[in-house]
């Protein structure tokens, strides 16, 4: 399995998994959150594969709390369906 980060091609499979997990969201939406969360620092978007094909995602943000060091916090987490075990 090879994890990497997120580029703008990456869209329409994002969307896709998404709606299996019940967040349906079009290609257009994906890539405008995409571009979005590609141009910010404080997030991440990290696609995983496996024989070269995109079988889930995970975001990641930022999040500095007044009384605590800055963490990463994972807002998102989706895996195929037929991946999903």
């Amino acid at each position: 399995m090879k994890i990497r980060v997120a580029k703008a091609g990456d869209a329409a499979k994002i969307a896709v998994l998404s709606g299996q997990l019940g967040y349906p969201i079009s290609e257009q939406d994906a890539i405008n959150h995409l571009c979005h969360t590609i141009a910010d620092n404080d997030q991440k978007l990290f696609i995983a594969e496996l024989d070269s094909q995109i079988v889930g995602w995970v975001h990641i943000q930022k999040e500095t709390l007044f009384m605590e060091q800055p963490l990463a916090e994972i807002t998102g987490l989706i895996v195929d369906d037929r991946h999903n075990r």
